[in-house]
């Protein structure tokens, strides 16, 4: 018979979710409380879901079979680090993988994201079950790795897990397509890591392996919304749009596309012609003068205007430092836009004239 009614809040962490297991399993028997409510991360999250989805399944017996299965399959796998220390002392072990993953990203280290922990979870949990409904509320706390915030989800975690299996199964079939290519192609090793880290970077950014943006899928109204809201700032630290009124703006953000760099990458070289400018969303560049750098700018930066305006040569460099989420204007869209704004366009050619005349002042002296 139960004895009274209790919500519970699973800690997090591996030793700490095999411990908890074994509470549950006291907890479960006859004589045990009966459970409304569980709140879990990490591996107290693992738990939580186990033993909802067990209680599903046929009650508290069913429960404490699942959570013991479980816990038993984990102990069955081999750490990495047990192929390690084969060859290297714990010392030396821990030495290289520390070393290990401060070189590699974990797309380096893992391309193919193998991950058997979420394989035993897909065959231990009906998640369909537990989308329809879930015996015990479930609250379960997320880190986002990004930027370390926390987020709650409620009740339907089942769905949440679901689809992030669902993105993630699609971010491996596409890895595994790229890494079929690079077989065929012998794509060169240090190329093959780029394009893993951009992948990656789309995946830990949008849970997704494919650059179209969100306000490409939104409505166009509320796409509108999204796009001022994101570009005006840096728009108005542009001289040529500072005077620019709401329909222009308007229109000129529809213009602009989302581009990703990597740290290293060139976004612009010196002495190319300029067929674009550029709007630094997030991330840093560099500006380089010959092999010199000369300057850093940082999100909300505009870049490349020069060379559009006086449709010149570029007279620097400019690198990414780290990963930039970048949009472009091109100049056919530019000079799209002098055409049907002539105040704009007689604006463009009284700062092409300014700075010619600064250009030859300088030259003079």
């Amino acid at each position: 018979m139960r004895r009274g009614r209790v919500a519970l809040g699973l800690q997090g962490g591996g030793a700490y979710g095999a411990f908890t297991a074994g509470v549950l399993d006291r907890l479960l028997e006859d004589d045990g409380p009966a459970i409304d409510a569980v709140s879990g991360a990490s591996a107290g999250a693992v738990n939580a879901v186990l033993l909802a989805d067990g209680l599903a399944d046929g009650g508290p017996e069913a429960a404490r079979a699942r959570i013991a299965r479980f816990w038993d399959r984990v102990g069955d796998l081999a750490p990495a680090g047990s192929a390690i220390g084969k060859f290297f002392t714990a010392e030396a072990a821990s030495t290289v993988a520390r070393i290990s993953t401060a070189m590699l990203s974990p797309y380096q280290f893992n391309p193919l994201g193998l991950n058997p922990l979420r394989d035993i979870l897909a065959t231990e949990i009906d998640f369909a079950r537990l989308r329809r409904a879930s015996p015990v509320r479930l609250l379960i706390a997320l880190t986002r790795v990004r930027d370390g915030r926390l987020r709650t989800n409620i009740g339907n975690v089942a769905s949440l897990i679901a689809n992030l299996d669902t993105a993630r199964a699609a971010y491996q079939e596409k890895m595994e397509e790229i890494n079929d290519f690079f077989r065929a192609k012998r794509v060169p090793s240090a190329l093959q890591s780029r394009v893993r880290d951009y992948y990656g970077y789309l995946w830990e950014t949008q849970k997704s392996v494919s650059p179209v943006s969100l306000t490409e899928e939104l409505p166009h109204t509320l796409s509108m919304e999204i796009l001022l809201f994101l570009n005006r700032t840096i728009l108005e630290k542009v001289s040529l749009f500072r005077s620019a009124n709401e329909i222009f703006i308007r229109e000129i953000v529809q213009l602009l596309r989302p581009i990703v760099f990597l740290p290293g990458d060139y976004i612009i070289r010196q002495g190319e012609y300029g067929d674009c400018m550029y709007f630094l969303s997030s991330g840093d560049v560099e500006v380089l003068v010959g092999d010199s750098k000369v300057a850093q700018l940082g999100a909300g930066s505009p870049f490349g205007e020069t060379a559009l305006l006086q449709g010149e040569k570029r007279t620097a460099s400019i690198r990414a430092v780290s990963y930039c989420d970048v949009y472009k204007l091109s100049k056919a869209d530019f000079d799209a836009l002098r055409a049907r704004y002539p105040e704009f366009d007689a604006q463009v050619k009284k700062v092409v004239e300014d700075r010619l005349r600064d250009t030859q002042e300088k030259t003079q002296k």
